[in-house]
């Protein structure tokens, strides 16, 4: 269940985190709010991950 989960919300953070810095390229956003919001995108991807990466292990109960 946490993998079914975690592969959306981790390629939501990856997006939402490539976003920020294309939106402060186009003057849409100040350097602080830039690197806040990456921050906490990169955060909350790392967290994403990790939980994909120890769930991968867990076997069905079919």
């Amino acid at each position: 269940m946490i993998r079914r989960w975690s592969i959306p919300l981790l390629l939501l953070c990856l997006a939402v985190g490539l976003a920020f810095p294309v939106l402060f390229f186009l003057g849409r956003m100040d350097a602080a709010s830039c690197k806040t919001y990456f921050l906490i995108a990169s955060a909350a991807y790392f967290v994403f991950a990790v939980l994909w990466a120890s769930a991968k292990g867990e076997k069905k109960n079919s």
